[in-house]
């Protein structure tokens, strides 16, 4: 029997190959460059440092330990349901970009961005999140707090406009949070989304949710559950680091909107409405304005007025949510086809809410108030709502 022939790999062909494939692939060497370039992007984008694995994945059980600095799932009773934290990176910056940005910028003091390579990550964050509430100067307001509209950017970018928005919790106690956030996948799902699971997982910990309005709203028109919509979702995430930190224990329910139709703001505020009394607070997650090429928004060119108009802008929709003005807001929106990402639950909250309850806006900045380029910018406003006592 004749031996089989030894199989040899040709390395000078196959570096020949690759070379070929290459050169068809990239047309000159600054398409190759770009493409280095990319793939170093992707790389250090990866969450760096004592807590640099990624944190679990939606369907995450409670015996899981979970990566470092996590929380504590020993905390909720054996075979509960606990879901995220699904992106890490939404909750806690990336060490090496807060170190270049906050340099760059002087978005925070030397002593912050000294520690930000030798904590963990909830230490990290509540670090971050306690600057940002230290330095938000709201009075007390009149009579009883109902609701905020809060951002959800990124701690870097919009952890100010979220400690504007909550500060007042420490002294205004609430057993429920109804957070009420948009989805940033469009054609994903009509009406609204409710998480069928036991507890939502930050890097802070634990929190209950609020299962049995969860199924209560199940039974409601327009209203499904869909865990799919909230892996990934910051709108909603971004409001639970600052909820735990200023309220501490709270029951969670947490609404996703989706596409909605004409009618069915009034449909879904009705349905909310049933299960909102006076221990429950409204939390609403917006963003306004989204200027730029980027954004494929330029209602004005950029010069020394943007600013300027980026903030008037802003305020002719704010006004309208202040004045609780659900139609003149969508009138506003529809001539001005200003880029507000969260105008559906606004839309649902104007709805919900009625005299003699008043809104205030306590705190208003962009992010190129952080940068000083208004090229590509995003707005952030705080809004309290109020009913007098």
């Amino acid at each position: 029997m004749r031996p089989e022939k030894e199989n040899k790999i040709d390395v000078g062909r196959i570096t020949e190959e690759i070379t070929m494939r290459l050169r068809q692939v990239f047309a000159s060497r600054r398409h190759f460059l770009f493409f280095v370039l990319a793939v170093l992007v992707l790389f250090t984008s990866i969450p760096y440092g004592p807590g640099e694995e990624l944190a679990l994945g939606g369907n995450a059980q409670a015996e899981n330990s979970g990566p470092r600095g996590y929380g504590d799932s020993a905390k909720a009773e054996k075979g509960a349901r606990v879901f995220g934290p699904t992106r890490a990176e939404w909750y806690v910056p990336n060490r090496r970009h807060f170190m270049m940005l906050s340099r760059h910028y002087q978005l925070y003091p030397s002593n912050i961005v000294s520690k930000a390579m030798t904590l963990g990550d909830k230490e990290f964050l509540e670090m971050l999140i306690d600057y940002h509430l230290k330095k938000a100067k709201v009075e007390d307001v009149k009579g009883k707090l109902l609701a905020v509209v809060s951002p959800h950017a990124g701690i870097v970018w919009s952890g100010q406009g979220e400690a504007y928005s909550y500060a007042l919790l420490k002294k205004h106690k609430f057993k429920k949070v109804l957070v009420l956030a948009n989805s940033h996948r469009r054609g994903l799902f009509t009406g609204a989304a409710v998480l069928d699971a036991d507890y939502y997982k930050t890097p802070l910990g634990l929190i209950k949710i609020d299962c049995d309005t969860c199924n209560r709203l199940l039974k409601e028109e327009l209203v499904i559950s869909l865990r799919q919509a909230f892996i990934g979702e910051n709108s909603l995430e971004l409001q639970l680091p600052f909820l735990q930190r200023t309220l501490g224990d709270f029951l969670l329910i947490p609404v996703l909107i989706g596409d909605l139709r004409s009618n069915d703001y009034e449909k879904l505020a009705s349905s909310l409405r049933k299960y909102i009394d006076e221990s429950t607070l409204i939390a609403v997650s917006c963003d306004f304005t989204h200027y730029g090429k980027n954004y494929r928004y330029t209602p004005f060119p950029l010069n020394e007025k943007t600013r300027a108009n980026i903030e008037k802008l802003d305020r002719g929709a704010i006004d309208r949510i202040i004045a609780l003005d659900f139609d003149g807001f969508w009138k506003y929106h529809n001539k001005t086809g200003v880029t507000i990402c969260g105008r559906n639950p606004t839309g649902i909250l104007l709805k919900i809410l009625s005299p003699p309850v008043k809104g205030k806006l306590v705190h208003y900045y962009t992010s190129g108030d952080l940068t000083g380029d208004y090229a590509s910018s995003v707005s952030y406003a705080s809004i309290l709502f109020t009913r007098p006592e």
